[in-house]
C-alpha cells in the first residue's frame, strides 16, 4: 500500500475516501463539534445543514453560505459544507477540516455583520485559538496538508 502523506497512522486512515467512510459519520461529528465547540443550542449554528463531498483538488473543504442583509441584520437564506473527495484522510484531519468549515459556518450565521464579512481574518483566528487551546486539534487558517 502507498502512504500518502495525509497518514498520521495508517492504522486510523479513513477508507479511501471520506465519502466512503459515511455521510453519517461526517453527521454525526458535526453534531459532537456543534455542541463541543459552538454552544450547542445557544449557538449559532443550526441543529444540522447539509454536509457532502465534492471531488474538488484546490481544498481541502468548502462552506457555503448565502446571506442577505435587511435593514442591517444577516439572514443565511442557505448555507452548506462540502468535503474533498479527493484525499486520503486520517479521521483526526478529517474532524480539523470539518471543525474548520463549522467556523465559516458560525460566522455566516452570527447576527454581527463583522462576523458575517468575515473569511480567515482576526475574528476566524480567534475560534481557531480558542478551539486548539480547549483541545488537540490543529485547525489551521491555511491548508497546509500536500497534495
Amino acid at each position: 500500500m502507498i502512504q500518502c502523506a495525509l497518514f498520521e497512522d495508517v492504522e486510523t486512515s479513513i477508507a479511501k475516501r471520506p465519502s466512503e467512510y459515511g455521510k453519517g459519520y461526517i453527521e454525526e461529528r458535526y453534531r459532537v463539534f456543534r455542541n463541543q465547540f459552538f454552544e450547542g443550542d445557544a449557538g449559532n449554528l443550526p441543529a444540522m445543514i447539509p454536509i457532502g463531498f465534492s471531488k474538488r483538488v484546490r481544498a481541502l473543504g468548502h462552506c457555503s453560505c448565502r446571506v442577505q442583509i435587511f435593514f442591517g441584520v444577516p439572514e443565511v437564506l442557505k448555507c452548506e459544507i462540502m468535503l474533498s473527495d479527493a484525499y486520503d484522510f486520517t479521521p483526526k484531519k478529517l474532524d480539523e477540516v470539518l471543525i474548520h468549515e463549522m467556523i465559516h459556518a458560525y460566522l455566516d450565521y452570527s447576527d454581527d455583520l463583522r462576523d458575517v464579512k468575515e473569511t480567515h481574518g482576526p475574528r476566524f483566528q480567534e475560534w481557531c485559538d480558542r478551539i486548539n487551546a480547549r483541545s488537540d486539534y490543529r485547525i489551521t487558517v491555511v491548508n497546509d496538508t500536500p497534495i
